[in-house]
């Protein structure tokens, strides 16, 4: 990396590090068109994370060899960019917002003063002086297989896209009110919100993404066309907040609609509103690494498709894999779990090299999943249909108990539908009346994603020694206990991450694990 880039990128990594903010208007420069747009609390992520860069020991060191490299002007920047941000006419210690569209992304930061931003660009790279186009108080800057930038006295638009692209970052300084965000039905939910992050997923805007899919051997234009379709009967954004408490981090998925029609379509499809009847968790352990868990009826779930518009996608599917999908989903009907129940480190003699360096124990995932079917004979069927069409080696252990190489065993039992990775879950299968935890927790939702992270802690710890690259992994895996999801109402679910040390705020848990791992990085 050159010394420009890294000056740069300096620059841009320290801004979320230091606590002070004053409010600007910059969702004038969001377009309408965006398909996910975020904003950004600094100050208040700042005070929870009790983190200054540029205290760190090593960092200082760090900078002051780098400055030795420096021309006066860049060392006197960078000087006082690390005592105040703000020193650079960027006001970085501010809100700011950060949107993509179909092939860019770009950033939205306040400004505090125009001028010294173009001084401080020009100290980084004086270079850039003739490239740099200034009409009344607004400068802008292209910089070709990167992007563009362009300011005024009251914000900066950074727009990354490595293409010849005909938009540039000065096309959103002045959005007229039509084409922006602003107009939007969930614009006033998204700006008011308190959170530290709040993201906003406008999900009729990915319609056109589909077009760029490499998609091969497919005639998949139908694909496209349903989609689109699909997106546009399902008009609706989907808004999460994140917070970062005491032991605690939580985000808040809400689904908002955009016209009322939207929103009766969406609860007149059966599927979404099913609950999990909490039949099968009696099979999995208490303490699974990662649960999920759904209830399903294949015919209603078909039948929502229909209405939806994925006919289509099917009857491309099914002729280019040749399965019948319809066929699959519509015999099953009932609860599903797919559980991470262990990652077996002692029972391989294998190893693997880590991205350090370090030889792992290689882990033997234990897996599990289990399905209700709706009639089991004809599922017999069925299975047998396809073991003998794709599955000509599985050896049969039993009446309708199969297995194939890995240790992977799968088949019917009465109604259920089972598929466990060196053994996992089954002696629970095969077991009867285990009261497991997890039933009162999961039962009623409609979809569930948790899991216990202290499992795979110990496992870990167990299994691999003591270089920085296990440690680190131990320290990472030592922050969070378990975390979970819970549906609030029918448009409203929670996920919560429940961290070992109440005492402090999870964001300040995260910073020193980052600080290790920036520590070991520069020493």
């Amino acid at each position: 990396m050159n010394k420009t880039a890294l000056f740069s990128l300096i620059f841009v990594s320290a801004f979320a590090l230091f606590s002070c903010s004053k409010k600007t208007s910059l969702e004038s420069s969001i377009p309408s068109d965006a398909m996910m747009i975020s904003h950004y609390d600094v100050k208040k992520m700042v005070q929870k994370a009790d983190f200054n860069l540029f205290e760190n020991t090593n960092i200082v060191a760090f900078l002051d060899i780098f400055k030795s490299h420096l021309l006066p002007e860049q060392q006197e920047l960078l000087t006082d960019f690390t005592k105040n941000p703000n020193s650079t006419g960027i006001d970085f210690l501010s809100d700011f917002y950060f949107f993509s569209r179909q092939n860019s992304a770009v950033f939205v930061f306040p400004v505090n003063d125009a001028k010294k931003l173009y001084n401080s660009i020009l100290a980084i790279d004086k270079g850039q002086k003739n490239n740099i186009k200034q009409s009344s108080n607004e400068y802008s800057l292209e910089l070709p297989f990167f992007g563009s930038l362009a300011w005024n006295k009251s914000k900066l638009i950074v727009l990354i896209d490595n293409r010849l692209s005909a938009v540039l970052a000065k096309d959103f300084l002045h959005l007229k009110k039509e084409e922006s965000f602003e107009v939007a039905d969930n614009y006033k939910l998204f700006v008011d919100a308190k959170s530290d992050i709040t993201t906003c997923y406008l999900l009729k805007n990915f319609s056109g993404i589909f077009e760029n899919l490499p998609m091969q051997n497919i005639e998949y234009q139908s694909i496209i066309e349903s989609f689109e379709q699909i997106l546009a009967k399902l008009d609706m954004s989907v808004i999460s907040f994140v917070s970062f408490e005491k032991g605690l981090a939580n985000v808040c998925c809400k689904t908002v609609f955009a016209t009322p029609e939207s929103e009766q379509f969406y609860h007149h499809l059966s599927s979404f509103n099913r609950k999990i009847e909490g039949n099968l968790l009696k099979f999995i352990p208490e303490n699974p690494i990662l649960c999920i868990a759904a209830n399903c009826d294949g015919e209603t779930l078909l039948a929502d498709y229909d209405k939806l518009g994925f006919t289509p996608i099917f009857e491309t599917l099914n002729k280019e894999y040749n399965i019948d999908y319809q066929e699959l989903i519509s015999a099953f009907c009932g609860d599903m779990v797919l559980s991470l129940n262990s990652m077996n480190y002692q029972t391989t003699t294998d190893f693997e090299q880590d991205s350090w360096g370090v030889a792992q124990v290689k882990p033997n995932p234990a897996i599990s999943f289990y399905a209700e079917v709706k009639n089991s004979e004809s599922f017999k069927k069925l299975l047998e249909k396809y073991i003998s069409k794709y599955l000509p080696n599985a050896k049969k252990n039993k009446e309708n108990s199969y297995s194939i190489e890995k240790n992977i065993v799968f088949g019917l039992n009465d109604n259920i539908f089972y598929i466990t990775a060196n053994n996992s879950g089954k002696s629970n299968f095969f077991a009867s009346n285990i009261d497991n935890p997890l039933i009162d927790k999961i039962k009623g939702q409609q979809m569930y994603f948790g899991g216990d992270l202290r499992t795979l802690k110990n496992e870990y710890i167990a299994a691999n020694g003591g270089e920085f690259a296990n440690k680190l992994m131990v320290d990472a895996l030592s922050l969070v206990k378990t975390f979970g999801t819970e549906y609030i109402d029918n448009q409203t679910f929670e996920v919560n991450v429940n961290f070992t040390d109440k005492t402090k705020n999870s964001l300040a848990l995260i910073c020193v694990l980052l600080e290790e791992l920036i520590n070991e990085y520069l020493n």
